[in-house]
C-alpha cells in the first residue's frame, strides 16, 4: 500500500521529539510560573509535567505534531505549558484550598525514589495503551482526564451504561497487557 511504510519513521520521530520535550518540560514550568509570579506548592511542578506530558502524547502526539521547528522546543513549549497552566491556575482561583479547609495540612513531595516508580508505571502503562485500538486509546484519555461517565457517554456517543462496561473491559485489558509486559521485562 502507498504510504505505509512512512507511518513507523513518522511514529518513531514523534517519540523521539516527545522524549525530548520531556527533558525540557521542568524547566519550562518553572519559567512559566517565574513569569506568571506564581510561587507554587511542592506538588504542583509535578502535578504540572504530569499533565503536559499527557498533553503531549495523547491522541498520537497530537498536540506534538503541531511543532514545525520554527522556533526551538523549549520556546515552542513555553507557549503550550503557559497557556495550560493559565488554565490551571483559573480552575484553582475558583476553588477552595484544601488548606483553607484544613489548617496545617500538609502535603509531602514524593522522595526521589518514588517519582521515579511513578514515571516508570506511567511510562508502563502510556506503552501498554498505545498497543490499544483508537477506540480504547480514546476511552482511556477521556477517563485519564477525570471526565464524568455521562460526559464520556456524549464525547464516545455510547449510552452511560455502555460506558460503564467499556471501563470495565478497558481496565481489566490495561491490567493483563501491564502484567505480561512487566513479566516481560523482569
Amino acid at each position: 500500500m502507498p504510504g505505509t511504510g512512512s507511518r513507523k519513521p513518522m511514529s518513531d520521530n514523534m517519540e523521539t521529539l516527545f522524549r525530548e520535550a520531556l527533558r525540557h518540560i521542568p524547566t519550562v514550568i518553572s519559567q512559566v510560573c517565574a513569569s506568571l509570579n506564581h510561587q507554587f506548592d511542592q506538588t504542583e511542578p509535578e502535578r504540572f509535567a504530569q499533565q503536559i506530558r499527557f498533553k503531549l502524547w495523547e491522541d498520537n502526539y497530537r498536540r506534538l505534531r503541531t511543532f514545525k521547528h520554527q522556533s526551538d522546543l523549549p520556546t515552542w513549549l513555553y507557549k503550550l505549558v503557559k497557556r495550560h497552566i493559565k488554565a490551571q491556575l483559573r480552575k484553582q482561583s475558583r476553588m477552595v484550598s484544601l488548606e483553607e479547609l484544613l489548617p496545617g495540612f500538609l502535603v509531602s513531595q514524593p522522595d526521589h525514589d518514588q517519582r521515579l516508580l511513578n514515571e516508570e508505571m506511567e511510562r508502563i502503562l502510556f506503552t501498554a495503551v498505545r498497543k490499544l485500538t483508537l477506540r480504547k486509546q480514546k476511552l482511556f484519555c477521556l477517563m485519564y482526564q477525570g471526565l464524568k461517565d455521562s460526559e464520556i457517554a456524549r464525547r464516545m456517543k455510547i449510552s452511560v451504561e455502555s460506558v460503564y462496561v467499556e471501563k470495565s473491559k478497558l481496565i481489566s485489558k490495561l491490567r493483563k497487557m501491564i502484567k505480561r509486559d512487566i513479566g516481560e521485562e523482569g
